[in-house]
């Protein structure tokens, strides 16, 4: 990945079929290495949904990452909160991580 990147990859490129990005790929699966290496060559955390992927695979530490990088915790799914999101699929520790950040993350 990090040869790929190295050689000028596109970090934003998206699959508009399916709203898919690299980045949200990662954060789906929990390839914490991936999605770092992502964000530091200049992924967009709220291009795509890769919070919503990484809340629902359970990812702390992408959610971490997602949200320091900038990830927009005031969105919303099915009229679902980032931290309510979190506990329909059971990754209570996303969720009161996701409380921890105020309002907009709960």
């Amino acid at each position: 990945m990090k040869a790929l990147l190295d050689a000028g990859a596109n970090v934003t490129v998206m699959d508009f079929d399916v709203g898919w990005t690299p980045l949200s790929r990662a954060a789906e699966w929990d390839n914490f290495e991936v999605l770092t290496l992502l964000l530091a060559a200049g992924a967009d955390p709220n291009r795509g949904a890769p919070l919503v992927d990484a809340i629902e695979a359970g990812s702390l530490r992408c959610v971490r990452a997602l949200v320091t990088a900038g990830a927009d915790t005031s969105m919303r799914v099915d009229d679902h909160s980032a931290a309510q999101l979190a506990r329909t699929h059971s990754h209570h520790d996303v969720a009161d991580y996701l409380e921890s950040l105020g309002p907009t993350g709960g």
